[in-house]
């Protein structure tokens, strides 16, 4: 569990660094931080976007029972069913 739980946190840090990399240009970052921005600070931004995506799916997914889930992944073929007979 604790490799599983590395790996997807490394995976989701590699994805938010790549696109902040991507897209954030360093003269934005750099005047939202207040100074010139380095690697460090694309790397900090990164780790923080990852910390609050950890917590926010632990949150929702502490929110939500099994029945919710199988529900919400299968009312759509559900209805399908009911509708084509």
């Amino acid at each position: 569990m604790v490799l599983g739980v590395a790996a997807y946190t490394a995976v989701l840090f590699a994805l938010a660094l790549a696109a902040l990399l991507v897209i954030v240009t360093p003269d934005y970052l750099g005047q939202e931080i207040g100074h010139r921005a380095g690697f460090g600070d694309y790397l900090a931004t990164a780790l923080m976007a990852t910390v609050v995506g950890t917590v926010a799916g632990a949150i929702g997914s502490g929110l939500e029972d099994g029945a919710a889930v199988r529900r919400a992944a299968y009312r759509t073929r559900t209805a399908e069913r009911i509708r084509d007979g």
